[in-house]
């Protein structure tokens, strides 16, 4: 007669962290949390958002809380912990509204295009921005 016990809770529950662990941080480019770990660049992207009267595309529906903000349409992010946003392209998505100063903050930036949108006021200043390359902004004022 075979003794065999089944498995305890607690080892079932340390194969499920570790199933979950490999899941999340073992698979290149996912991020299986929300937990986003560069505050000051995810507040940026929601007080642009903030500022969009108009998304009649719908070219920001995934941004929110519950997906990572690298994988919200029109950003992308360094490959790295912390994450930082290196481009914004929200080009030709018929947005309408004011652009926000707190792109000011994403210091990594080195792409920003928002043309053919329908922005209006005043263009924010970007002089904190020493990484951006390409600037696209096309303003209906």
């Amino acid at each position: 007669m075979c003794n065999s016990k089944p498995p305890s809770k607690l080892v079932m529950l340390m194969a499920l962290l570790s199933l979950s662990f490999l899941l999340c941080y073992g698979v290149e480019k996912v991020h299986c949390s929300t937990v986003h770990e560069n505050n000051q660049d995810f507040h940026s992207l929601l007080d642009f958002k903030k500022g969009i009267t108009n998304d009649s595309n719908g070219a920001m529906s995934n941004w929110t809380n519950n997906t990572h903000f690298c994988q919200w349409n029109g950003v992308k992010c360094t490959l790295t912990p912390p994450y930082r946003v290196t481009e914004l392209n929200l080009t030709g998505n018929d947005l309408a509204g004011r652009i926000s100063t707190s792109l000011g903050n994403l210091t990594y930036l080195s792409l920003l295009a928002l043309p053919n949108n329908r922005f209006s006021g005043p263009i924010p200043p970007i002089n904190k921005l020493q990484n951006l390359s390409v600037r696209l902004l096309y303003l209906y004022l």
